[in-house]
Order: C-alpha cells, then sequence, then structure tokens
C-alpha cells in the first residue's frame, strides 16, 4: 500500500506525521465527513419515510446514519476534542487513551479493524450482490469500489499486522493505518449517503 511504503520512508513520514496528530486535519476530516453523512442520511430517511412510509430500505438508511453519526462523535471524543471537558472517572479507569470514546473502553479497543473489515466487506456485497431494482433505495455505486477494495484490504493488513507484528513495520504503523482507515470509511460513507441524498425519492 502506498501509504505503509510512505511511512517507512524517513523523508515522507516527517511530512505525513504532522497531518495525523491528534485532533488534527485527519481526524477532523473523518469527523466532517461522518458527521455530515450522517445527518444526510437521516435527512435523505425522512424523505423517503414521507414519501412512502418505513420500508426495510429506509430503515437501513437510518441505522446508516444514526451509526456513521456514532462514529463521528466518537472521533471527537463526544465533543471533548473541542470543548475540553474533564474525562468522568469511568473513563478514565477503563479506557485505553483515558478519554470519552466507546471504541477505547477495554474489551473493546483494539476492535476497530475489524468493524473496517465488515464495513468494507459489507460495501463489496452491496456492490455486486444488491444492484436488482427492488434495493435500489440502498444501492452502493459502482464508483464507491476502490475506495471499498482499500478498506477492506487496508483493514486485512492492519489485523495481520497486529497479530504478528511485522517487525519490519514501525510500531507506530498500525495506529496510523487505523486513522488514514478511518478516514477512508467516512468519505465511503459520505459519497453514498449524497448519491442517495441527491436522488429524489419515489412515491409508492
Amino acid at each position: 500500500m502506498v501509504f505503509v511504503l510512505a511511512m517507512l520512508s524517513d523523508s515522507l513520514r516527517s511530512h505525513i506525521l504532522p497531518w495525523m496528530r491528534e485532533n488534527g486535519p485527519v481526524e477532523l476530516a473523518t469527523f466532517a465527513f461522518a458527521f455530515v453523512a450522517g445527518f444526510l442520511g437521516l435527512v435523505t430517511a425522512r424523505k423517503r419515510t414521507k414519501a412512502r412510509g418505513i420500508q426495510k430500505t429506509t430503515f437501513f438508511m437510518y441505522v446508516f446514519a444514526l451509526g456513521i453519526l456514532v462514529v463521528a462523535l466518537e472521533e471527537i471524543a463526544w465533543g471533548q476534542a473541542f470543548f475540553d471537558f474533564e474525562t468522568p472517572s469511568y473513563f478514565v479507569e477503563n479506557n485505553a487513551q483515558q478519554e470519552v470514546t466507546l471504541h477505547n473502553l477495554k474489551g473493546i479497543h483494539g476492535a476497530s479493524d475489524y468493524l473496517y473489515l465488515v464495513f468494507g466487506l459489507a460495501g463489496l456485497i452491496g456492490l455486486w450482490g444488491f444492484q436488482d431494482e427492488k434495493w435500489r433505495a440502498i444501492r452502493v455505486p459502482k464508483r464507491l469500489l476502490a475506495l471499498l477494495l482499500t478498506i477492506t484490504l487496508g483493514a486485512l493488513f492492519s489485523i495481520a499486522q497486529g497479530i504478528w507484528q511485522f517487525s519490519s513495520l514501525e510500531s507506530g504503523l498500525g495506529r496510523k493505518l487505523a486513522e488514514v482507515l478511518e478516514l477512508w470509511v467516512a468519505l465511503t460513507a459520505f459519497l453514498y449517503v449524497w448519491g442517495h441524498f441527491r436522488s429524489r425519492p419515489k412515491k409508492s
């Protein structure tokens, strides 16, 4: 992968790392894409509900939108990154980064790569397996193929790196790769929802 090769280069890594600092450009972009995707997803689902009532595809859009909003809020520690409020004692004791996030809690921390893998695989399945007209309302556009493949392969690589700890890789590479995958997931979600947001719902 291009990112992995770039991180192995001292000269390139020095240019990449500032963009990936805590609450830096990469994290803020991830939050922005995910938040807008979640918001537009809810608007899209609401429009479809008004047009033809609650259907399976509309329900899916609601769930997807809410899930992406959770991703957005997790990215900014539910506002802690912006408002700098004190971390509650529960999260101090049970959170790997001592911040208000769910994905860093004991027992969950480190499982994000598997969620990225599920996201990528689900997108690929949706792209190839749900092209029938009845799934039009949640169809995955083929233009997202490259992003979905990148997410899937990146997640597999990150999982493998976590298991076998490739000695030739920098120790912090896994975490940086996870941040890039988060950005790709948020961007893919935004592009997916944006396409459906722009389409006019058909009345039943």
